[in-house]
Parts: structure tokens; C-alpha cells; sequence
């Protein structure tokens, strides 16, 4: 079964995968470290539980790229278009529904 790390390494790419780290932009000061560039994000977001992949496609010029990782079904949560609007709620400020 194909992943992401084994796709990177069969188009012998660059790359590193992990959570985002969210940090208190209210008490955060200074740069982040080098390390971590790509994997923080402000606090704010935190809700979000984001995983991410960096890859270094070694281009010149930034342009989109597509990283085959193969069937997704088995972390898939919602797969189709209608099971995601039935699953879509909005809960408004005033705690009312949309």
C-alpha cells in the first residue's frame, strides 16, 4: 500500500510530515525556529488539528504540485458530497443553526 513518505522517496523528493504546533499569539515574540517553519500556526486555528506534509520539489520558481499518495478510503471520513452536507452543521454566534 502506498503512503505519503513512500511516495516522496519514489520521486525522490525532500519532505517531512507532522502535527501543527499552535502557539499563543498573544505571548509569542520572536521567529520561530527554523525547524518548525510550515508546522506552527497561531493559536486561533488550534481548533483545526492540522497534520501537514513539506515537500522540497528542488523548483526554482513555486508552482503547484501534485503528490500522488494512493486511496485515501481507509482515513476517509466523509467521502461523498452528500454525506458531507449531511453532516455540515453551522452553529451561529447567537447559538442558533444556519
Amino acid at each position: 500500500m502506498k503512503n505519503t513518505a513512500t511516495s516522496i522517496k519514489e520521486q525522490d523528493l525532500d519532505g517531512t510530515l507532522g502535527l501543527v504546533d499552535y502557539f499563543d499569539e498573544y505571548e509569542f515574540h520572536g521567529n520561530m525556529p527554523e525547524d518548525k517553519l510550515g508546522y506552527q500556526k497561531r493559536s486561533f486555528f488550534a481548533r483545526q488539528r492540522e497534520y501537514r506534509i513539506k515537500i522540497d520539489t528542488r523548483n526554482a520558481i513555486p508552482t503547484s504540485y501534485t503528490l500522488d499518495v494512493g486511496d485515501l478510503n481507509d482515513i476517509a471520513l466523509i467521502t461523498t458530497t452528500r454525506e458531507f452536507n449531511d453532516q455540515l452543521k453551522i452553529k451561529l454566534p447567537d447559538g442558533s443553526n444556519a
